[in-house]
């Protein structure tokens, strides 16, 4: 049975976009796995480049230090990509 929730998004240089974490978060899967299946996608590159941004956050590790955590941002029709592959 798939799995329906909905998913935050947000108004961002005029698209309409989510994050891999937001989409790890509300169907309650891990980041990295959600990472993984991004990076799986039989797509052109040019396609994916598009609508598939890797971005990085700073993330605190504890005692004052930080290391960089890769994220995606996804466009809308990649959103529907990566529900159609799931």
């Amino acid at each position: 049975m798939a799995q329906t929730a909905r998913v935050e998004s947000a108004l961002i240089s005029q698209n309409l976009n989510t994050t891999s974490l937001i989409v790890a978060e509300k169907f309650s899967k891990r980041h990295k796995d959600v990472l993984r299946k991004i990076e799986a996608l039989e797509l052109p590159a040019e396609y994916h480049r598009r609508n598939f941004t890797p971005m990085a956050r700073e993330v605190k590790i504890g005692s004052g230090a930080t290391r960089q955590s890769k994220y995606c941002e996804l466009t809308r029709d990649g959103w529907s990509v990566r529900q159609e592959e799931r």
